[in-house]
């Protein structure tokens, strides 16, 4: 799975759910997925800002937890 098909993927369950009350940046190796969750929608970027929560992880390793081939426990 490459990040274009991860974006993808967190952008349309973003569309889906409640507003997250907060920022999310996700740094997958050199790339970034930012979710501004505070207002009325979940508004999903590409910009490297500040965020409440932040996880750091490869793609690699995001990709194997998605298939199930990693547990993040």
């Amino acid at each position: 799975m490459n990040f274009n098909e991860i974006a993808e993927n967190i952008t349309k369950q973003a569309e889906k759910v409640s507003p997250l009350g907060g920022t999310f940046k996700l740094v997958l190796d050199d790339k970034v997925v930012y979710i501004d969750g505070s207002g009325d929608k979940n508004i999903v970027s590409f910009d490297d800002k500040e965020a409440d929560t932040v996880i750091s992880t490869s793609q690699e390793a995001l990709a194997d937890m998605i298939s199930g081939k990693l547990n993040p426990m």
